[in-house]
């Protein structure tokens, strides 16, 4: 998978994450303000690691002359960016899914 079909696939993952992850928790939490507040958590850090994924692809997108000191960025910078979206799976999967279960069933 090249960079920029990551990219696309991240940007359709966020898309749907928006219209149907978020509204459909907000909805179906309404009356519990904690886990209300942790979907608009999650929502705006959502928001913003997409800004810096888009950022890096944007960076290293397009036609580039690579020499040793570029690559040796793009690696740092990949390491980051995979470990964000790896933290943030994690997360997701520890705290927001259990959020789908249905009322009373979460801890």
């Amino acid at each position: 998978m090249t960079l920029a079909q990551f990219g696309d696939a991240l940007r359709g993952h966020i898309l749907k994450e928006n219209i149907r992850l978020y509204v459909y928790l907000k909805h179906s939490l309404q009356g519990d303000e904690d886990s209300t507040a942790i979907v608009h958590q999650f929502s705006r850090e959502m928001h913003h690691i997409g800004l810096a994924v888009t950022d890096f692809l944007t960076r290293y997108t397009g036609d580039r002359n690579w020499d040793d000191a570029q690559w040796s960025v793009f690696e740092r910078d990949l390491k980051e960016v995979g470990a964000v979206l790896t933290r943030r799976i994690e997360t997701e999967e520890s705290i927001l899914y259990p959020l789908y279960l249905p009322p009373g069933d979460y801890a």
